[in-house]
């Protein structure tokens, strides 16, 4: 098979992502929900169905006229890779077309790794790993990367962590681009968490949401309309700029830090967590305000349908912040003024590289 050559036009694209929020869905449906006239759907979905990317389903009889066949995006009609770069190892996963997760891998790396060396390591994992879940090379539709930091409009970064600092004046989009022959897109794990969430299924289409990742800093990924918000110079959500002296962010790596500091274990953070060790509780009670005035804001600000709780911070505090904002909130905003939803995410560690896999995804289907 040849290597996938995707060139999709606005419509096309659509009404692929119709597609996808409504399936399976018949053409006098798709017709309905677009707006589009039957022969412009019909002439659209036959592109669609000649390139793959979109296949017919049993025929359904209805109460008059012919059967019709329901159509649905065609997983095996191509699939999308992400990479999440983290302290001391690669996460690796790959989405099929209708976002389900097909794998998740890993690989540890040295500290410290040069960009040089990180490249040469993804050009062997990555089709080492494809080959060994058998996906065909040729149906890849591009390859998301993530990391920890400000992503700037000239593919630069400023990053949050000082393992990333011999990446900084390169532009890591081209730089990539260069080496693979399939599309590259480069954001911040709080974005590619934020895509990761839309595109999981678990929030009932929600349109507008804001994932707050508690990572590497605390920072946030937004969709308002279905569209990923970057800001004038792509840093909305860095919400941690908000955090005030002497409390430092709330995150995975303040977190550990703390427990560290005690002469504790973070290897047993589940087992402290569990029994509300003092440690555990001093670093929640420190920090909770804080998390409350940014969810706070966030609402005030966009009021979205929805805010998921995310990053690497064990699933066991972010259902207490889940709680303990949930109940806070409440007594906040009066039943008659509506207001978001809380949420811890469902997605498990690799959320991070499965957002970063679905982004090449999301800028497939996106009109921007």
């Amino acid at each position: 098979m040849n290597q996938l050559n995707l060139t999709l036009r606005p419509h096309h694209r659509f009404l692929l992502d119709v597609i996808r929020l409504h399936a399976p869905v018949t053409r006098a449906e798709l017709s309905r929900i677009t707006r589009l006239t039957p022969g412009a759907i019909t002439q659209q979905c036959r592109e669609l169905i000649f390139s793959g990317l979109v296949i017919e389903g049993d025929r359904i009889t209805g109460n008059r006229g012919q059967p019709s066949l329901p159509l649905s995006l065609n997983p095996e009609g191509a699939y999308t890779l992400g990479v999440a770069f983290g302290a001391d190892h690669i996460d690796f996963s790959a989405v099929d077309l209708a976002g389900n997760l097909l794998f998740n891998a890993q690989e540890f790396h040295e500290d410290n790794q040069t960009l040089t060396s990180a490249l040469t390591q993804l050009k062997s994992f990555i089709p080492n790993t494809l080959d060994q879940y058998g996906l065909d090379q040729n149906r890849i539709l591009g390859i998301g990367l993530a990391l920890p930091g400000y992503i700037q409009k000239d593919g630069t970064c400023r990053p949050s962590v000082s393992w990333l600092h011999d990446w900084c004046n390169t532009d890591l989009t081209d730089y990539f681009s260069k080496a693979f022959s399939y599309p590259v897109w480069v954001e911040n794990n709080a974005n590619t968490s934020a895509i990761g969430e839309y595109y999981s299924g678990n929030w009932e289409q929600s349109r507008n949401l804001i994932a707050l990742d508690f990572s590497y800093g605390l920072s946030a990924g937004i969709i308002i309309e279905g569209k990923l918000l970057r800001g004038t110079f792509g840093n909305a959500g860095e919400v941690g700029l908000q955090t005030q002296f002497p409390i430092s962010e709330a995150s995975q790596i303040d977190l550990q830090q703390a427990v560290e500091k005690h002469g504790l274990d973070y290897q047993d953070i589940d087992k402290l967590i569990e029994s509300n060790h003092p440690v555990i509780d001093s670093w929640f009670n420190q920090r909770i305000d804080q998390i409350e005035q940014i969810v706070t804001s966030g609402m005030c600000w966009l009021d979205p349908e929805l805010i998921v709780l995310t990053g690497i911070l064990p699933k066991g505090l972010l259902a207490r912040i889940e709680t303990h904002l949930n109940r806070q909130l409440a007594m906040r905003f009066d039943s008659f003024n509506a207001r978001a939803k809380i949420e811890y995410t469902r997605n498990g560690i690799e959320n991070v590289a499965l957002g970063a896999a679905l982004l090449p995804l999301y800028q497939t289907l996106s009109l921007d």
